[in-house]
């Protein structure tokens, strides 16, 4: 279940978890994307660090903004850092938009994140075509249209 609202710019999306294992991200993806226009890096995909277990009870804010302009990495994330966000694990922006599949028409949505190799995202965004599905490393900046999700830092 999602439930939505909109604060200053920034929307939220109250994630209901469901008993959902996050350590089995890649196949668990996989078959949510399947149908989808993919473009989608395997050692990437592989790369993507696992959330914990989520309980039935658990909910999560999963909040998206936009930058002002087209942003390079390190200018995203201090965007993130000014919202008092952190980039959403990929995993748990798949579930907002598998959840509200009319979401990316209006919000193509993306998150970030860093490992020992660069920057890497995953993307959800419409196209006449279908949903469009991106997990690659980042080409050194992310366009303006896109809304960027995060968790509140804690």
């Amino acid at each position: 279940m999602l439930t939505s609202q909109q604060i200053g710019g920034i929307i939220v999306r109250r994630l209901h978890m469901d008993s959902v294992d996050c350590r089995s991200f890649s196949e668990d993806f996989l078959s949510f994307v399947q149908g989808c226009i993919q473009h989608i890096d395997e050692s990437v995909l592989r790369r993507i660090t696992r959330p914990e277990l989520y309980d039935t009870d658990d909910s999560v804010e999963v909040c998206f903004f936009q930058a002002a302009d087209n942003v390079s990495d390190d200018e995203l994330e201090k965007e993130y850092v000014r919202h008092g966000l952190v980039p959403v694990n990929p995993y748990l922006l798949a579930r907002v938009n598998e959840n509200d599949p009319g979401f990316p028409i209006g919000y193509p949505n993306l998150t970030v994140w860093k490992d020992d190799e660069g920057w890497h995202f995953v993307s959800f965004e419409q196209e006449i075509e279908g949903l469009i599905v991106s997990v690659q490393s980042s080409p050194g900046g992310h366009l303006g249209y896109y809304w960027f999700a995060g968790l509140r830092k804690q």
